[in-house]
């Protein structure tokens, strides 16, 4: 008798900035044998072999710089322009798309006070991000983006600012806008400011000047997994 055939398993495609680059390799770990995962930059890794030593793509790709631009997804401007290069070239971007930017939207230029992607312009390059990813994947995930210290922030980094009322901002028109192309959203801000609930605690979830401890790192992959594991498998 012919042996049953292997079952379907879903691809889960990553398109965001560093702090998805972090928090990925934990997310493949739980998500072994559910999804099979992967995210802008995969390209870059040559030696496939490794995969079948159980180095996954995204454990791979947390090894090098996450400021690279071929990993980074950036700005909204950045990933609209990923996406636009993947639909002319007719590239699918997998199962599910769990998409997410703004971090580096939010980045205030300190001499002009000006973000480097301004509210509105951030509204329209969403409207266009969704119009492609929904062609380009069966299901996308939106991901809210994590929040800021901002004490922390300014202090270890001088070339540019943040601010969490920013961030607060741009979640808030990002929700507005995945409500009504009904996209769900995972909230990974509310999670991760629930860690440390006094804003007296906040920088002890930091590494850096916004990115999160090895501890979080793999907290919020655990949620994000969970997340996924109720939804798609529901």
């Amino acid at each position: 008798m012919p042996g049953k055939p292997a079952p379907h398993i879903p691809t889960l495609f990553v398109l965001g900035d560093s702090i998805s680059i972090q928090y990925g390799p934990g997310l493949e770990r739980l998500l072994a044998g559910r999804f099979a995962c992967d995210r802008k930059g995969s390209e870059l890794l040559e030696d496939q072999a490794l995969a079948e030593n159980g180095v996954g793509i995204l454990q791979r790709l947390a090894a090098l710089d996450s400021s690279l631009e071929a990993i980074n997804g950036g700005d909204s401007a950045s990933v609209l322009a990923y996406l636009q290069a993947k639909s002319a070239a007719q590239a699918g971007l997998g199962t599910v798309l769990l998409l997410n930017c703004g971090l580096h939207d939010v980045r205030r230029d300190p001499r002009s006070s000006n973000c480097q992607v301004e509210p509105g312009y951030y509204a329209a390059n969403l409207n266009d991000i969704l119009r492609l990813a929904t062609r380009l994947s069966q299901q996308v995930i939106w991901l809210r983006t994590t929040p800021v210290c901002d004490a922390c922030h300014q202090r270890l980094n001088h070339e540019f600012q943040r601010f969490n009322a920013d961030v607060e901002l741009y979640n808030q028109i990002t929700d507005a806008l995945m409500d009504e192309a009904g996209i769900p959203s995972i909230d990974l801000y509310g999670f991760t400011r629930k860690l440390s609930p006094a804003d007296e605690t906040l920088e002890q979830l930091y590494c850096d000047h916004v990115h999160f401890s090895e501890p979080v790192r793999q907290m919020q992959a655990a949620y994000i997994a969970g997340w996924l594991e109720a939804y798609i498998h529901a």
